[in-house]
Order: C-alpha cells, then sequence, then structure tokens
C-alpha cells in the first residue's frame, strides 16, 4: 500500500449486482461495495473472476441483470453522457489507432472528451513525459513495443484528468521496466484525491499498489479490506515452512505425521532438487509445540531437514485458499 489522500467519501458505489449473460452464465452475483475518492481499489481475482465484466459495468458498458450501481450519484448506463467525463478507461486489449503517431492518437482521445483546446497541447505534453514516450510522439503506434502502447494507453486514459481511472490489468504482458513506470504513474494519482479502480491477478502488483482489495471469484469472497485484513481473516493460524531431502521421507510421512500429529493442512508440496518443499498451516496456538514434534520426529526417523521457517500468512496463500488451488482457463 502505498500513501495517498484516501478518504471516507464516495465516487462509486454497487449494491447487490448480479449479472447474467444470455444463456444462463452467472459473471456477477450479489456484488457489494464502496469506492472512495483518493484511493486505489483493487478487483482481485483468477481469470474469469469477474473482473472485466464488473469494470464494463461501472463504464457503462454492460447493464446490471439486477442491483444497482451509481458513479457520482449517476448510473453509468442510463446516465453515461454525466459519467463519462468522470471516468478514463484503460482496457486489457491494446486499443489504439497502429497507423497514427502517439502524438496524434491522443489528440484524437483529447477531441472525444471536449479537452480544452487551449489546454490540449499540454496536456499531451504532459502524458508523454508521464509515459516516457516523448521522443519517440512521432512515431506510427504500429512500431511501438508492447510495454511502449500500455504506457501509451495509460497515458490516454488519464489525458482528460478524470475523476475515477479504470485500470484492467495495465501490465499484462509487459516488461519489467515498463511495468514499474506504470507503477510509479499509478500510485501518484490518488496523491490528487482521485480513484483508480485496477484489476489485477498479480498478488505482488495488488500488496505494491492496493489500500484496499475486493477478492472475487463470481462472487465476493472477500473484502473490501486492506490486505493484510483480509490475510489475517482468511488464514489466522501461522505457517511452518521446511525442505526435507526425499530420500530419507518414509512412508505415510504427509498423512501420518503432518496431518495426524501435527493437525497441520499442507499448503503446499513442491519436488525441488533431491527434496520436498512444504508449506503447513499450523494452529497458530501450538506453534512451538510443533516444531518440538517436528524436529523429534525428523531426528528419530533420520529424516534430513534442509531448511526451516515459520511465517506469517501471505496474500497469495489467502487467495488461494479463497479461489481453490485448481488450474484456471
Amino acid at each position: 500500500m502505498q500513501e495517498s489522500m484516501q478518504t471516507t467519501e464516495t465516487c462509486a458505489t454497487v449494491s447487490g449486482v448480479t449479472m447474467r449473460f444470455p444463456g444462463g452464465t452467472m459473471a456477477l452475483k450479489d456484488v457489494n461495495f464502496d469506492i472512495h475518492k483518493g484511493e486505489i481499489f483493487c478487483l482481485l481475482g483468477p481469470n474469469g473472476a469477474g473482473k472485466t465484466t464488473l469494470v464494463r459495468l461501472l463504464t457503462g458498458q454492460l447493464k446490471p441483470t439486477s442491483g444497482h450501481i451509481r458513479v457520482f450519484g449517476h448510473d453509468p448506463y442510463t446516465e453515461r453522457d454525466l459519467v463519462t467525463q468522470h471516468i478514463g478507461l484503460v482496457t486489457q486489449e491494446i486499443a489504439l489507432y497502429d497507423e497514427l503517431t502517439g502524438r496524434e492518437n491522443l489528440a484524437f482521445h483529447a477531441a472525444l472528451f471536449n479537452v480544452e483546446t487551449n489546454q490540449v497541447d499540454s496536456r499531451i505534453d504532459a502524458m508523454l513525459a508521464v509515459a516516457g514516450l516523448t521522443d519517440r510522439q512521432k512515431d506510427r503506434v504500429k512500431v511501438y513495443s508492447g510495454g511502449m502502447k500500455r504506457r501509451l494507453q495509460l497515458a490516454r486514459g488519464m489525458l482528460h484528468d478524470p475523476d475515477i481511472l479504470f485500470l484492467d490489468e495495465p501490465t499484462l504482458g509487459v516488461d519489467v521496466q515498463s511495468r514499474n513506470a506504470i507503477h510509479e504513474y499509478i500510485k501518484q494519482v490518488p496523491k490528487t484525491g482521485k480513484a483508480v479502480v485496477l484489476t489485477t491477478n498479480y498478488m505482488e502488483e495488488a500488496q505494491k499498489l492496493a489500500d484496499r482489495i475486493v477478492v472475487l471469484d463470481s462472487r465476493m469472497v472477500a473484502g473490501p479490506d486492506t490486505i493484510e485484513g483480509i490475510t489475517r481473516t482468511t488464514i489466522p493460524e501461522t505457517m511452518l515452512d521446511f525442505t526435507v531431502k526425499e530420500a530419507t521421507v518414509p512412508e505415510g510421512f504427509r498423512d501420518q505425521f503432518l496431518r495426524d500429529t501435527l493437525s497441520g493442512e499442507i499448503v503446499r508440496e513442491e519436488p525441488i532438487s533431491e527434496g520436498i518443499k512444504f508449506r503447513v498451516k499450523v494452529p497458530d496456538t501450538r506453534v512451538e509445540s510443533i516444531l518440538d514434534s517436528l524436529l523429534t520426529f525428523c531426528h528419530g526417523q533420520a529424516i534430513e531437514i534442509q531448511g526451516l521457517a515459520v511465517s506469517t500468512p501471505t496474500i497469495e496463500d489467502a487467495f488461494l485458499q479463497l479461489t481453490g488451488k485448481g488450474l484456471r482457463d
């Protein structure tokens, strides 16, 4: 989380929103939250969780099956003209005019959003500088790299100085340098009292940027709350991380000892070079006795421990517990 001008003043509200597509597919069910001015509000969820659908609802591209959405007091679907000037949108898909230059793309957007004529050039200059594209502004977008296009999309979304900036996975597929540049700019936006709504399935991105998050999986499975609050509520236990040499592990170690004796839940098990790395969730009140039991058992069974650490759960641990560990399309 970063320093911002976060307040409790609401700029958008989602109340009891359900979205069912033709054919019966349930995209969202009974979603409720407020977005505050001056905060970065993160929609965190696996692929297919409904994050993009929710952004489309908030920006007036879709009408909910039931429930209500208000952006600065207006329905974004039926009163879209009243909402459009308040919002900026950066989509997952690259949506630029390849045959136009970077500057021409921004100028076209300025005309669409009625940026004051006497401010167009200065706004474009400022956004090109933010995007690191001043020296490439006269090049056609078709020769831009993926990271440059992502940065130009962000510049375009902010050009008309919106009160809420919607970013739908803005760093998808970009290099580390571009991702860092985008993150640095996003962190500056709330300092002016504006809001950012960010969708992502990158844990580190949410950890770095979000003031509050909602974990979505077609419905709200956690939040809105801080990452620390959601992690603590979801997993009030302690994590025991240890690595053992595979050749020394006896049959039944996982079930008879880890689960039955330690009363632990195996959160993660992964093979590494000549070993097995475990992450086991154990009751917070029994950490010392559990460590004693583990060390005593391993010593008695001649199990070679290659690494051992006690840690608090991470947002990734909470995310997997809330949304499941199965692969998603």
